[in-house]
């Protein structure tokens, strides 16, 4: 496996000596880098995550959410196909990564998609105002994560609560994907959790996943199930 691996990255080094290439995979058409580990999965494999996907995406529909939060978007794997599906009514995304962001864009872009989706530049957390960002490297930009201050190579980047973005209104759907500040993206968000129903789909690799549930549970949330480090929540 390692040398099938090893082999299909030098022969795309050598094809495509940039990193990018616009390929079509898992019915839509995406701008990836094969340096890239999330978009090399898709280059060799087809797709990624598409099993978490359809899990969540079956439970809004069931459930009954028309509004989509993709909440650590990367590079726009679940909102272009939140976008592209037509189950949504608004799609809202966050993601403070510039480098991610770049190709969010593009990739909206390629699917036509620009005017489905409002893409907020920003970090979520417990309160308004900044907190400690620090860049994964350019091979893992989907592990870029929020630290405590003052962490050596961070950066200052603005913080929103989902509370002070969004107000009541109809269900929602939300992918949580931000590399261990799930917990503090849910605090924030705790007036539209208590109001709403919702479902939710949250990774959790940092221990998070005993604490999450518990809040979660304390809004009337239920676990319906795991796949792989994704946790899936409902409240009817």
């Amino acid at each position: 496996m390692r040398l099938t691996t090893s082999l299909r990255r030098r022969w795309a080094d050598w094809r495509f000596p940039l990193g990018y290439q616009v390929a079509r995979r898992g019915g839509a058409t995406w701008l990836l880098n094969h340096r890239h580990y999330v978009d090399r999965q898709m280059l060799f494999s087809g797709d990624y995550e598409a099993d978490q996907r359809a899990r969540l995406f079956d439970m809004a529909r069931e459930v009954g959410c028309p509004v989509f939060l993709d909440i650590g978007a990367n590079f726009g794997l679940y909102s272009v196909h939140a976008a592209l599906g037509g189950a949504f009514e608004a799609v809202h995304a966050f993601e403070p990564d510039p480098r991610n962001l770049a190709c969010f864009r593009a990739n909206l872009h390629l699917n036509g998609a620009l005017e489905g989706v409002s893409v907020h530049e920003i970090a979520l957390s417990e309160k308004d105002g900044t907190v400690s960002f620090a860049s994964g490297g350019d091979a893992f930009t989907g592990q870029s994560r929020i630290v405590p201050p003052k962490t050596s190579d961070s950066i200052e980047i603005p913080a929103r609560r989902l509370d002070s973005i969004l107000r009541p209104g109809d269900g929602l759907c939300i992918k949580i994907d931000v590399e261990g500040h799930e917990l503090a993206v849910l605090e924030g968000a705790r007036g539209l959790l208590e109001r709403k129903t919702w479902v939710i789909q949250v990774e959790c690799l940092t221990g998070s996943g005993d604490q999450v549930g518990d809040f979660l549970s304390t809004l009337g949330g239920s676990l319906q199930g795991q796949i792989g480090d994704d946790r899936y929540y409902v409240r009817r």
